[in-house]
């Protein structure tokens, strides 16, 4: 039996291990990405130190990026015109047109390569070739004035000081480029970093949980709201009890709980029904103003000029005990037991479920898109593959491009300085020298013109790609409407109304540069709700959830010492009253309670009954009871007479009134009776008091024989129950638990089912009094089942929904903020941008203006070749000089 035992329960945590391994939000190549982002964070950012580019600093520098686009505006503008990406193209292209003079620069380095390489090697390569000297034309000596001369080696030392200048200052931008590159390097694994594992701790201002244990979180949810008994039921309720060891327990063990605790739902369903059923049957109108008939008015023969003044006392009692009800600690436990059923059970639980997938969706779609866009810079160390090159070669290229251009300088430089002291030398070997030296100088310079104009172009057509990118990824956050204008042409038709506001909110305050604030990212994702109003995600998840559960916990309090509700004054009162009187003592005269009200009969259209009654000295039984002896009204000294005291006075009023009617004390109704029936007789009739007492002595009749007068209201055995033989009365046991409850199951919780039928006065006294007994045992029921489920709502249902469920939410909702994205993605630009992609445009400039200008310097050199070389033939003095000229030299 041991070893069947421990075969289901590792079976059990085998199901559960595999069912939440593998989440239907976190990827395992979600958490490879984090790993490896904090991996390289601390790998390469360990040694670099942070960039700081003042805000007067970067404006400079965005009109370097903006120069360097030249086509950012354009596009931009093409892309706001354009409905879809068919138009773009055509926009585009008119747009260029008019721009050409701002482009033509940006592609004049790569232009002048491919037109200044076949000119060079087709033509003036040649020329230098001693074959080939022969076809140069306009050959004659030339002579040129020493300052002459003196003013074209300044100028040509100017030329030379500025190309070696400009090799010189791509050293900077290279040094920024290699900087930037490495930093961004640095930054996307911050980036990444941050936003997978999160930054900070609880409470700090730039606190962000991270997607990685948000996505669990979101996991872990999901899978308590999964119910799983199989396995649930194999472990121990200790292990169905952990959250960290099987969250697809919740269900199982909340609907455990909930069951461990419904009998507070009952207790207090039962208090409230029997409260309210007393007050409604109570309030009724044929209880409170009792008629025989038509009573619309004070003459109508219906009337019976009479109130329940019982009705009317116990008002106060009742609205005292439906608020202590309501306000009670019982209430309270019901109310969070009921709350947490119903938003954690049924439709709600879907309505949750689905919840968290609205919820879970963009930030799972939002870590793919960091996986696609950045994992590459992390996981495949891209941007080390870019910067390497350009700090190995970067280098390399800056620094040969600078002793290329000291090496033409000196070349040059012993051109013109043998041009300008050896040209008159008798010596040939010393006069070649001049040209000779001219014509490799000029030779070097060409093809170093070539590889200058190549690597500048090149580096121009990218920095202006690189340049119009960054400025999109800056003026996309800094103004997020951008987004609407550009959705069109980008083929993002359906991104518009609520899903294209959100974007840009989230774009707007999560990614705002230097933010003091670190927005909650629920509170910018919205979706619909059920009445197709928009919410936020926290309104959803936290508002409609977390909230409306923890506050009716809150309700509960950490009182130890719960109230009795069953001692309460209001209820002891209002027991005593039921108990202590009977109906008929409380059935008293209308204008008892309202002086101004008068009772008129025909026979006395002038003269009201209280009146009548008062003038033939009966004025003790103007403030009678229709009950048969005297009585008391509660809280007044004053005895009110009953009717055999009325009976006994008409009996002595005379021949008046007729012969004394006189019954055993057992008959005394039948006393009455006879009395209400001289109502009509003539004699009595004419006689102001008799016809007042005897009419009032008829609706005292009427009150108190009458069958189907007044409305009991009983408490059904079941929803169908309509007549008595199916009525229920509550009742306990002497542990004060129901026998009887009259409760049927509804759901998740129980109802009570009443009806009313006529009756007569004596059921509707014994019905009323019955409250007595019945409030008392419905209140000691409640207080019972409050005191057995006080623990198990307030610690064991409250703790199990926290830690399953709200302590989850409340950690998403304070945890998943988006400041860090701003922090963060400025920080990557900062470096990409303003230093990497500047100083790739820097270089390019470099490389572009040494290139121009060693084109000037390759030009004078050539004229000083081509001067000294004709000179030198020209000048030669013998036919084998000459021949020497023309082949060998």
């Amino acid at each position: 039996m041991a070893g069947r035992a421990r075969s289901h329960l590792l079976v059990a945590y085998t199901v559960l291990l595999c069912s939440t391994a593998f989440g239907a939000f976190l990827t395992p190549e979600d958490k490879t990405l984090a790993r490896k982002a904090a991996e390289k964070e601390g790998r390469v950012c360990k040694e670099l130190d942070p960039i700081d580019i003042k805000a007067d600093e970067k404006k400079d520098l965005r009109k370097d990026l903006v120069d360097a686009s030249g086509i950012y505006e354009v596009l931009m503008d093409a892309m706001k015109k354009s409905n879809d990406s068919s138009e773009l193209s055509t926009h585009f292209t008119d747009g260029t047109q008019g721009q050409i003079g701002s482009l033509l620069p940006k592609a004049a380095p790569i232009i002048a390569f491919f037109i200044f390489g076949p000119v060079y090697f087709l033509i003036c390569c040649w020329t230098c070739c001693p074959c080939c000297r022969c076809c140069l034309c306009r050959r004659k000596e030339r002579k040129f004035w020493f300052v002459a001369k003196l003013i074209f080696v300044i100028v040509l030392g100017g030329l030379i000081f500025g190309m070696v200048l400009a090799g010189f200052l791509s050293l900077r931008g290279f040094g920024a480029s290699n900087a930037g590159f490495k930093a961004t390097s640095c930054t996307s694994a911050e980036f990444v970093s941050a936003v997978m594992n999160g930054q900070g701790t609880q409470g700090q201002s730039n606190y962000f949980d991270g997607m990685v244990r948000t996505l669990e979180r979101f996991d872990r949810l999901k899978s308590s709201l999964k119910e799983n008994d199989f396995t649930c039921n194999a472990l121990s309720q200790a292990d169905r009890e952990d959250p960290s060891k099987n969250p697809g327990c919740f269900i199982t063990v909340l609907k455990q709980q909930l069951m461990n605790t419904k009998d507070i739902e009952t207790a207090v369903v039962v208090a409230t029904e029997t409260v309210g059923l007393l007050a409604t049957m109570m309030g009724a109108e044929e209880n409170r103003l009792p008629k025989d008939g038509v009573c619309n008015q004070p003459t109508d023969p219906g009337c019976l000029h009479h109130n329940c003044s019982l009705c009317f006392e116990l008002t106060a009692p009742l609205d005292t005990m439906k608020s202590q009800l309501s306000s009670s600690v019982s209430k309270a436990l019901q109310d969070a037991r009921k709350t947490v059923e119903q938003k954690l059970q049924g439709n709600a639980l879907t309505s949750l479920e689905a919840s968290f997938d609205d919820a879970g969706k963009p930030l799972q779609d939002l870590t793919k898109l960091i996986r696609s866009s950045l994992g590459p810079f992390v996981e495949e160390d891209s941007l080390e593959k870019l910067s390497d090159p350009i700090n190995q070669n970067g280098a390399v290229a800056s620094v040969f491009l600078i002793l290329c251009g000291l090496l033409i300088a000196a070349c040059g430089g012993t051109s013109v300085t043998a041009w300008m002291c050896l040209e008159k030398r008798k010596s040939a070997k010393l006069r070649k020298l001049t040209h000779r030296c001219a014509c490799c100088t000029w030779n070097s310079g060409c093809i170093y013109i070539l590889f200058a104009f190549l690597i500048g172009g090149i580096l121009m057509i990218v920095t202006m790609i690189m340049s119009s990118l960054c400025l999109f990824m800056e003026d996309i956050v800094l103004t997020p409407t951008l987004l609407g204008d550009i959705s069109r042409a980008m083929d993002l038709s359906d991104l518009q109304g609520p899903q294209l506001t959100m974007l840009q909110d989230i774009l707007g305050q999560c990614f705002k540069p230097n933010n003091p604030t670190n927005p909650l990212l629920l509170n910018l994702l919205k979706v619909e709700n059920s009445s197709g109003s928009e919410i936020t995600m926290h309104e959803m998840i936290v508002g409609n959830t977390k909230d409306q559960i923890n506050a009716q916990f809150d309700k509960i309090g950490s009182t130890t010492s719960v109230p009795q509700l069953h001692t309460h004054p209001s209820l002891t009162q209002m027991t005593n009253m039921l108990r202590d009187n009977e109906m008929s003592k409380m059935l008293l005269p209308k204008w008892l309670f309202d002086q101004n009200y008068a009772v008129y009969t025909s026979g006395f259209p002038a003269l009201d009954v209280k009146a009548r009654l008062l003038a033939a000295g009966l004025g003790d039984y103007v403030f009678s009871s229709a009950d048969r002896s005297d009585a008391t009204i509660p809280g007044q000294s004053q005895t009110i007479k009953g009717l055999d005291a009325f009976v006994t006075a008409l009996n002595s009023k005379g021949a008046a009134y007729g012969a004394p009617i006189n019954y055993p004390p057992a008959q005394w109704k039948q006393a009455v009776a006879d009395w209400a029936a001289r109502s009509t007789d003539a004699a009595c009739k004419i006689d102001p008091g008799c016809d007042a007492a005897t009419n009032l002595m008829n609706w005292r009749h009427k009150l108190i024989s009458s069958q189907n007068l007044y409305k009991c209201t009983y408490f059904g055995s079941s929803s169908a129950c309509s007549s008595r033989s199916c009525k229920c009365t509550v009742a306990i046991n002497s542990a004060d638990q129901f026998t009887q409850s009259c409760t049927q199951p509804s759901g998740d919780t129980v109802t009570m089912s009443s009806f009313t039928v006529d009756c007569d006065l004596a059921e509707f006294t014994g019905h009323v009094q019955s409250f007595s007994t019945t409030l008392i045992d419905a209140f000691k029921a409640l207080d019972a089942a409050t005191a057995a489920t006080m623990s198990g709502i307030s610690v064991n249902l409250k703790g199990t929904v926290n830690a399953f469920i709200l302590d989850e939410i409340t950690k998403v909702s304070t945890g998943l903020t988006c400041g860090v994205f701003g922090e963060k993605y400025w920080k990557f630009l900062d470096g990409f941008c303003y230093k990497g992609v500047w100083g790739m445009r820097a270089m390019a400039t470099s490389y572009s203006a040494t290139a121009g200008l060693t084109f000037v310097v390759v030009i004078l050199i050539y004229l000083v070749w081509r001067i000294a070389l004709d000179n030198e033939v020209v000048g030669a003095t013998t036919s084998v000089e000459k021949y020497d000229e023309r082949i060998v030299s």
